[in-house]
Formats: structure tokens, C-alpha cells, sequence
């Protein structure tokens, strides 16, 4: 079974987030890289989504934006 190990994003994975993005023609616009997790597995990037901390009616959620995962990991 192959591991998949869940982190936060680096500025360091900036081009590797820009490039899993950019396959479902998505952009960063008005997104750090601080603000993805991302799914790795064997040490590359295999997916992506961005949380961005949001507020209504007095409450604070995290909301999801910009999901990506590699075409070769989709449907596994």
C-alpha cells in the first residue's frame, strides 16, 4: 500500500503547486502557498487544496479552494 503523507505547504513548493494547477487551469490569485495542504507521495506532489481561513454570522471556518490532484492519482 503506498503512503501518502499530508502536509502544509512551503514557499519552496510554489512552482510544484503553480504546475498541479495549472492542469486543471486553475491559478493562485490572491493565494500564498502557505495557505495549501498537499499530499505527497513518494517525496512529489500529488495533490493540492487551499484552506482559507473565512468568518460569517460571528463564526470562524476554514474554507476549501483550489483542488487539485495529479491525473496519475485521481480515482486511487
Amino acid at each position: 500500500m503506498t503512503e501518502i503523507l499530508i502536509r502544509k505547504a512551503r514557499k519552496s513548493d510554489l512552482l510544484a503547486i503553480q504546475k498541479l494547477l495549472s492542469t486543471y487551469f486553475l491559478d493562485m490569485e490572491e493565494l500564498e502557498p502557505e495557505d495549501f495542504i498537499l499530499a505527497e507521495v513518494d517525496g512529489k506532489i500529488t495533490g493540492c487544496a487551499a484552506l482559507i481561513k473565512s468568518e460569517s454570522q460571528g463564526k470562524s471556518f476554514l474554507e476549501i479552494h483550489s483542488i487539485a490532484v495529479h491525473p496519475n492519482f485521481r480515482g486511487k
